[in-house]
């Protein structure tokens, strides 16, 4: 009797250095994962996808350092969509801590928005990084959402946010 094939679902990971950059101040850890390839094309094998997610991590472990940081630098550093929408969603997450900082989140939604370079092939297949900055824009908007929710006071910045929300592509 011929055995049934299996399949079985293999969580994104993470190349084994992205432990090392926990300590690293999150400029750093930016830079380094934009400059990050993937080695080989063997599977399974490290993704981008899989590096990240240890953005998540990294922010809850040291929320304190993540959240004092100029979020627009974070993303000009991390430069791929692929890593950028991670970062704003954990952003959001911690809403209620920057409802102090809405003009920088204001910025750095106009900035995703704005799709400011292209997006580079992080090796792989199509599933293992984003092509567009479609993921990364939606998120961006929903952190501008939870700002709200959270009570964050727009002042000034109300007219720039109704304007991200009314050209933000639905998801």
């Amino acid at each position: 009797m011929i055995p049934l094939p299996q399949a079985r679902f293999v969580a994104p990971l993470a190349p084994e250095e992205a432990e090392a950059l926990a300590e690293k101040a999150p400029i750093d850890v930016a830079t380094e994962m934009a400059a990050w390839r993937p080695e080989s094309d063997g599977y399974p094998r490290p993704t981008a996808r899989g590096y990240a997610g240890k953005i998540t991590e990294f922010v809850e472990q040291d929320q304190q350092r993540w959240l004092a940081e100029d979020p627009s630098a974070l993303v000009r550093a991390f430069r791929h969509p692929t890593y950028i929408a991670v970062y704003v969603r954990a952003l959001g997450e911690h809403a209620a801590e920057l409802t102090g900082s809405v003009s920088a989140i204001v910025d750095t939604v106009e900035l995703v928005q704005g799709e400011p370079w292209e997006v580079v092939n992080l090796g792989g297949d199509e599933y293992d990084f984003d092509q567009t900055w479609t993921q990364a824009s939606h998120e961006a908007v929903e952190t501008l959402g939870k700002l709200a929710a959270a009570g964050a006071d727009f002042g000034r910045d109300a007219d720039r946010l109704w304007t991200l929300i009314a050209i933000a592509d639905p998801p």
